[in-house]
């Protein structure tokens, strides 16, 4: 179940910056974006799953000039501590991928922020954060979303507060 869908344009900054300045404006620049996307009214209590994929722009052959997808995932999922959830234990799964813009990949379901960084045709950041309900009694009570697909656009409206 969907919880809110984003991109971040530009190149992500690595945990492992040296230059605190430039990771920190980063950081800044993924809380301003994901507040910007945010249409919750309370911080979930419940499990989350992360979901993201660095679209880069480097000539086929030479992925091996990018940063580790982990040391990617770090500082976003720092950057929205206190926005999206409020523990970081609360995220029990991590998808990181990474795509270059220039092969060809296929993509199932294309929604409105893909497709807009996808348009804009430079570096980004996809991401996804969707509740992760493993409790049988949750999957049998599901909360409501506007629109209950992982891979396309929406965002949480009502109910998540009561979970």
């Amino acid at each position: 179940m969907l919880l809110v869908e984003f991109i971040v344009l530009g190149k992500p900054v690595p945990a492992n910056e040296p230059d605190r300045l430039l990771l920190d404006a980063w950081k800044r620049q993924v809380r301003d974006v994901a507040r910007n996307s945010l249409q919750l009214r309370a911080l979930p209590t419940v499990e989350l799953s992360l979901r993201l994929t660095h679209y880069f722009d480097l000539p086929l052959g030479e992925e091996d000039l990018l940063p580790d997808a982990q040391a990617i995932a770090k500082p976003i999922v720092e950057a929205l501590q206190g926005i999206l959830f409020s523990k970081t234990e609360q995220i029990v799964e991590i998808i990181c991928l990474q795509r270059n813009l220039n092969s060809s990949f296929r993509i199932r379901s294309l929604s409105s922020p893909l497709a807009m960084g996808l348009h804009l045709g430079g570096e980004f950041v996809h991401a996804i954060f969707a509740l992760h309900i493993r409790d049988p009694y949750l999957q049998q009570y599901p909360v409501q979303f506007e629109n209950d697909n992982f891979s396309s656009g929406g965002a949480l409206w009502l109910g998540l507060d009561k979970v």
